[in-house]
């Protein structure tokens, strides 16, 4: 049995250390605080809001209204929705309420790494690196699905680990659950889940798990998905849930520019991504040496990328789990040098400083956002004030409405090549048209601005030689955005 080696106060590090490690993991944790506080919101997070007030005026998610993501998080807030009703303190309290989430994968991060190298050293510096990841901080501020379902597939991760070590039951079955959880969040936990196959695989021929074990896995994480499915078939919605949630998100042909979001990140954090290349290399040379736990989050955070790839349309938050799990690998190689080159405090704080701070110079620039914030409060304050609880609003880029009906159960994704035209294309298809309702893809904005007279329109996708419509609008303040009572240019 190796020999393990615990970084703690009676360390040669000394207590005054650890005192620097937390105070930078601290101070990290508040710039990000400061930042959820004062960035501008993405649409993403208004989407997210706006779904859960359509399940709150008892909505269900596919079959009354288009989502391509999976629903725990609307479920979870509305709650909230009743207890700051529907205002902008609302989105401002999500925001808020999101940074619960973010500081628990930290957490969960050093959690992982303390129990991969033994070592407090490594899992604080892990912590710092995830927090000083720009990308990272600047996604994970914003109220998405992606941050609970991170958070819940690391519990699994740390739960997968925990049986490697034990071999007992409960783990795998909690490992299972996690990650039940995590997916009833995004279906994207699917990459995790196909990592996962792989790495039992292998261990099972190494007969390192049983097939038992691997069963109670499967069975934990099938549980609520039954219960899941079982809930769709009943009220309807299974059909417009498996074109939606699967063929349409599987089918877009499209492709992020991934070399941009690559090089800009490797602009931001040149030192991270040197330390994950040189530490993946390194632990494989070494893997022999290293826990196998080290082993098992190197093959998962190599392993999830690969598969996302495989995907027509990854974007670049689908790659926020193997990018935390990243910090663990690097963390570890930080220490291994500092040991090796036998630094003192002073010298590996000297070391540390630049690489968690310098960051900052492309962090704290996203604090000038805050009058793009301050705009988006007011857009919502006046669409509020100038409409009633009956009134239908047409936002097709989710920018202003939050509380109010739209025109369409495609009420987003109808810009050109997005997910209406998907489903105008499934429509033709002898097999898939059976799935979807002819009334969920007649979309005609001119008609429809006739029949529902909307009290606001935005420009987005708007007709450039306008709409012969019976209700007249004219522009207001905000650019874009009318209020019936003139024209349309």
């Amino acid at each position: 049995m190796k020999k393990r080696t615990h970084f703690s106060g009676a360390s040669p590090t000394g207590k005054g250390y650890v005192v620097v490690l937390l105070s930078l993991v601290g101070f990290l944790a508040a710039v990000t605080l400061l930042l959820s506080l004062r960035v501008y919101f993405n649409h993403d997070e208004f989407e997210h809001i706006h779904s859960a007030w359509y399940v709150q005026n008892g909505a269900v998610p596919y079959r009354d209204f288009f989502q391509n993501h999976h629903p725990l998080l609307w479920y979870l807030t509305v709650p909230f929705l009743a207890g700051f009703g529907h205002t902008t303190a609302l989105v401002e309290a999500m925001r808020l309420l999101n940074f619960l989430p973010l500081l628990g994968i930290a957490a969960m991060i050093y959690l992982v790494a303390k129990h991969a190298t033994h070592s407090r050293e490594s899992a604080l510096l892990s912590v710092l690196l995830l927090l000083s990841l720009r990308w990272f901080v600047r996604v994970g501020i914003e109220f998405r699905p992606d941050i609970p379902q991170v958070l819940f597939s690391l519990v699994s991760i740390r739960f997968v680990l925990r049986y490697f070590a034990r071999k007992d039951s409960r783990s795998i079955l909690l490992a299972g659950a996690a990650a039940s959880l995590s997916f009833l969040f995004l279906q994207k936990t699917l990459f995790l889940l196909a990592a996962l196959a792989l790495l039992f695989l292998f261990s099972l021929w190494k007969r390192e798990i049983t097939l038992r074990h691997i069963l109670f896995f499967a069975l934990a994480f099938l549980v609520p998905q039954i219960f899941f499915l079982i809930w769709l078939a009943a009220s309807g919605a299974l059909d417009e849930y498996l074109v939606s949630n699967w063929l349409g998100n599987l089918s877009r042909s499209s492709a992020v520019p991934f070399h941009r979001f690559w090089l800009k990140s490797l602009k931001e954090n040149p030192v991270f991504w040197i330390l994950v290349l040189a530490s993946v290399g390194y632990i494989w040379k070494t893997r022999d040496r290293v826990s196998p736990a080290l082993n098992i989050i190197c093959f998962l955070g190599l392993s999830i990328p690969a598969f996302t790839m495989l995907v027509s349309y990854p974007w670049p938050q689908y790659f926020l789990l193997p990018f935390s799990l990243f910090t663990v690998p690097a963390g570890h190689l930080l220490v291994s040098l500092f040991r090796r080159f036998n630094l003192n405090p002073a010298y590996r704080t000297a070391v540390i400083l630049p690489v968690a701070l310098l960051p900052l110079f492309f962090i704290l620039p996203d604090l000038k956002t805050a009058p793009v914030r301050a705009y988006q409060k007011k857009v919502i304050n006046f669409v509020m004030e100038h409409t009633g609880p009956g009134d239908c609003v047409y936002d097709g880029n989710i920018q202003f409405n939050l509380f109010r009906k739209d025109l369409h159960y495609f009420w987003y994704q109808v810009g050109r090549k997005k997910r209406l035209d998907t489903y105008r294309q499934f429509a033709r298809n002898r097999r898939l048209g059976r799935l979807i309702r002819p009334e969920h893809i007649d979309y005609d904005l001119c008609r429809l601005i006739n029949e529902k007279n909307p009290k606001i329109v935005s420009a987005y996708e708007f007709p450039e030689s306008g709409c012969r419509t019976t209700h007249r609008y004219t522009e207001t303040k905000f650019p874009g955005i009318y209020l019936r009572g003139g024209t349309i240019p």
